[in-house]
């Protein structure tokens, strides 16, 4: 009697500790989904708003996943941002927690597999997560899979810990709480999918190109029947570009010069208005006969990326260094005359296939390598250069 009575006082502290355990996590496990919630919204409407002021830029990331046909870029790419922040509302609000929960995990491994799959295929691409997006020359593969399975643990707290604190669901009811759950997000990707329509609507009326530009969007340089044919993608505010015309500018130009090339020149504008006023400085130039003239002098005087270079007095004053000074640039520079074309170049270029600047491809033998692209000697032997 005395052993068993014993052995009944031991047991006693060791079920109360289980016990206050369990309770403690009762009334901790609302707080840690609440906490889930907030750093879900935090994370979701950042990265929604950063999109929100870039459609093109979110059209390039998505589109360079290679992932979508064509015909579905746009519409994702309009819809996501809408998405994310209506997401971000309803994780603040804790409305439809678990449904809302689930949404967002599913969406955080979409991610996820997208990213991995773009590292599996030897893709170099930015993940666009906070915008941006397209080639880079480093890759950040696996920080952005370990920062978004650490989001991913992390959302998991909240289908799985019901209920949290400090959300509106729960006065709502299940019924109506997952109704405004559903016509949020459905309703945000309508939103983004009408605002693709409109974008398109908006520029499917007449646009300005500049004399002789090609179907693509490209200014010739050279004589069209040279023996080498190029074709170039350039960013004037890419300084990788601006690197590429101190090591082999020079001799591009004297083959050029000597009927030796010809260069198909496809100005793209991802990097801001500031390549966007310079490309239409660069359209205006092409009516005036002195389309190279202009681009030679943007490279030589490229501002520092993203800083507010390339404004409208710069380029009018870059413009008179090469003798345009006449009324046409000068209203062309001011009214951003070949602005919607400027934009669909750019577009061109990317459903081209083009992800990064510069990029240099010999027409029927394929794209330079950057050894190629950097190298002078390896230049010149890929062009057939003497």
């Amino acid at each position: 009697m005395s052993f068993t009575r014993a052995s009944r006082q031991e047991s006693a502290p060791e079920g109360s500790t289980a016990s206050s355990h369990r309770k403690r996590l009762r009334r901790l496990g609302p707080w840690a989904s609440f906490t889930a919630r907030v750093v879900g919204a935090a994370v979701f409407a950042i990265a929604g708003l950063a999109k929100v002021g870039d459609p093109a830029g979110t059209v390039r990331a998505v589109r360079a996943y290679r992932l979508l046909p064509e015909a579905l870029v746009h519409p994702v790419a309009y819809a996501l941002p809408a998405f994310e922040i209506a997401l971000a509302a309803l994780l603040l609000l804790g409305i439809a927690g678990r449904i809302v929960g689930v949404v967002a995990v599913a969406a955080v491994a979409v991610f996820i597999g997208a990213v991995a799959s773009a590292a599996v295929r030897g893709l170099r691409i930015d993940c666009g997560c906070f915008g941006g997006g397209g080639e880079v020359a480093h890759t950040h593969y696996l920080l952005d899979i370990a920062r978004d399975s650490l989001l991913l643990l992390v959302l998991l707290v909240i289908p799985l810990v019901r209920p949290s604190r400090l959300g509106v669901g729960a006065r709502l009811g299940a019924a109506t709480s997952g109704m405004v759950a559903a016509v949020a997000l459905v309703g945000a990707a309508a939103v983004g999918i009408v605002a693709n329509k409109a974008a398109h609507a908006s520029s499917g009326g007449s646009i300005v190109a500049p004399v002789g530009a090609t179907a693509s969007g490209g200014i010739v340089v050279g004589d069209p029947a040279a023996p080498v044919r190029l074709i170039a993608y350039e960013d004037p505010q890419c300084p990788v570009c601006g690197e590429f015309e101190r090591i082999n500018g020079g001799a591009l130009e004297r083959a050029v010069d000597s009927g030796q090339v010809a260069v198909e020149y496809r100005m793209r504008s991802f990097l801001g208005p500031e390549s966007a006023r310079a490309d239409n400085a660069l359209a205006a130039a092409q009516d005036e006969g002195t389309f190279e003239a202009l681009r030679r002098a943007l490279f030589a005087h490229q501002p520092v990326e993203h800083a507010g270079g390339f404004s409208t007095d710069e380029l009018l004053a870059l413009g008179r260094s090469v003798g345009l000074d006449d009324a046409a640039f000068t209203t062309a520079v001011r009214s951003m005359t070949y602005a919607a074309w400027v934009a669909r170049v750019d577009d061109q270029a990317s459903r081209d296939g083009n992800v990064g600047t510069p990029q240099i491809i010999r027409v029927g033998v394929g794209p330079l390598t950057p050894a190629q692209t950097f190298d002078p000697t390896q230049f010149q032997a890929a062009l057939g250069l003497r």
